[in-house]
């Protein structure tokens, strides 16, 4: 048994524009360390079949047996976003100079297309998760074992199946302890926003808490797409051009992300996960009278502030970490960048603020400014996998003049400015980030390691998470090294995975499956 696996993530996001891939080397103690990352534009005809399909998935609820009996395309697109996936991983493995026999896994997240959490369907409706992708399909394509389905075991147990990048946030930051930059917050900006704090509470014990957030690059993507026939707002060229509108920033708070009750998604607490369909481009967005550049400029700050509401979420009892590290492609956006940013350092003058959030921001400023001031903790907990303790190192920027604000007293500018900085200055590639998840889950299904609990999704229990599938079926196809670390862990049967009731083409908690199991079990 060697003491690391390799490991390969890979995944498409709600925007459909790529499959992201990375190769990492996982070491039994803990060590990250990433070897390659991949690529691949996503074709623009199975971007269009694929965003059909959701559609579709969406308006049958996320019933597959009804999609499958009424979509007679189904089984093409899912052939033809295997072999796409399939190319990735073939890409990933040259550019990385390995052979495809020295990889021992692949963590797979599939295509979500429709998500239905507990928050949202409440106790009168099923919760369901839909990602399409079939695991033994990719492992056959690619001669390697699989380990997919990850949010299916999270929301059979009760919880949302989202985040999951708490639980790997908390393993980089365990990289951090030694240097001073603890507590820390992850905050990723694909389409979707998500929060991570890995921070600690009262009483000095390790935390980690995390949701999402709502929106983020999806608004100004939109605008540039259908205006401008532009992929995204390249280096915020246009909507630096614009200045915020605190009407349409209103509209936009108040009606663009209602959920399937009719509630604003911005307002719920956590545990919580949205659903892209839930965003709407509602009319004002959309209404050409008013300025290309204020629209954009407006969607842009949007971005920014609901991440900023979404801190004020933060319990109580857990320090708000001053130490932001950023990820995802919406980041390198420098309107929203230095939009955050300014929202961190308490500038309200700048960046308007709705009057009925104004108690709300000056919260979540004098927080952050507390959480500067406060001496970092020795760690009573050792959280999961090893203990915590920090050090005395401190690195803060230059003082700067006092920022005049609209809510007077209420947000100041800080002797000490809370830190945000991408991802890559705290030696973790953000781009290769949201791939690297799913690597790491892979690792932690086949430790079993448990990757979401009640203070991440809401679930019952801590939960391990995925299933696994080898090559042909059969288990010899592994690498020796993988089918050690499973002998040595005990853990090739630690989830619910069973043929006679799931499907391999589709995740396990698609619509129904509760029933499904209920039935199984009546007459076993």
């Amino acid at each position: 048994m060697k003491d690391y696996l390799l490991s390969i993530g890979i995944m498409t996001g709600n925007s459909l524009d790529a499959a992201d891939s990375v190769l990492t080397r996982f070491a039994a103690n803990g060590k990250i360390e990433d070897v390659e990352f991949f690529s691949l534009p996503c074709p623009p005809e199975l971007f269009e079949q694929l965003k059909d399909l959701r559609e579709f998935i969406n308006r049958q609820n996320g019933c597959m047996e009804k999609v499958v009996e009424t979509y007679r395309h189904f089984d093409a697109v899912l052939e033809n976003y295997m072999q796409f996936l399939a190319t990735a991983v073939s890409g990933l493995i040259a550019k990385a100079k390995y052979d495809r026999s020295e990889i021992d896994i692949i963590g797979f997240h599939g295509q979500t297309s429709a998500h239905l959490p507990p928050s949202i369907a409440g106790k009168n409706h099923d919760v369901y998760t839909v990602q399409i992708g079939d695991g033994q399909g990719l492992a056959d394509l690619t001669g390697i074992s699989v380990i997919y389905d990850f949010r299916s075991d999270d929301i059979m147990n009760g919880g949302e199946g989202a985040p999951l990048a708490p639980m790997h946030n908390l393993h980089i930051a365990r990289h951090l302890q030694g240097t001073g930059d603890f507590p820390i917050s992850f905050i990723n900006g694909g389409n979707t926003g998500n929060i991570a704090h890995i921070t600690y509470d009262d009483d000095a014990q390790m935390k980690v808490v995390g949701w999402d957030a709502g929106p983020f690059n999806h608004f100004p993507d939109l605008l540039m797409r259908q205006e401008k026939n532009l992929s995204c707002d390249f280096d915020g060229a246009i909507g630096s051009q614009g200045k915020v509108d605190l009407g349409l920033l209103r509209a936009l708070f108040d009606s663009s992300v209602v959920n399937q009750r009719g509630e604003n998604f911005l307002l719920s607490a956590p545990p919580k996960s949205s659903d892209p369909e839930w965003y709407k481009a509602i009319p004002a967005l959309l209404d050409k009278s008013i300025p290309f550049e204020t629209r954009l400029r407006t969607a842009e700050y949007f971005s920014a502030y609901i991440l900023y509401h979404s801190l004020g979420f933060t319990d109580d009892q857990l320090q708000l970490p001053p130490r932001f590290a950023v990820f995802g492609g919406g980041w390198k956006n420098p309107v929203i960048f230095q939009h955050f940013k300014s929202l961190l350092e308490g500038n309200f003058t700048d960046n308007l603020v709705l009057e009925e959030h104004w108690d709300r921001f000056s919260n979540i400023n004098s927080r952050l400014k507390a959480s500067l001031l406060s001496p970092p903790p020795f760690f009573k907990g050792e959280g999961q996998g090893g203990g915590w303790r920090h050090t005395e190192k401190h690195e803060y920027a230059s003082p700067t003049p006092h920022l005049a604000s609209p809510l007077e007293g209420r947000g100041e500018g800080f002797i000490r400015k809370p830190t945000i900085k991408p991802s890559d200055d705290y030696g973790f590639s953000g781009q290769a980030m949201e791939a690297r998840i799913f690597a790491d889950m892979a690792v932690c299904r086949v430790k079993g390691e448990f990757f979401t609990d009640k203070e991440i999704t809401g679930v019952r229990q801590p939960t391990i998470c995925g299933i696994i599938r080898y090559p042909g079926r059969i288990k010899t196809n592994a690498t020796e090294n993988l089918r050690e670390w499973l002998k040595h862990y005990q853990s090739e049967n630690l989830t619910h995975d069973n043929p006679k009731i799931f499907d391999n083409r589709w995740s396990r908690a698609a619509a129904g499956w509760a029933k499904k199991l209920e039935i199984y079990e009546r007459n076993k």
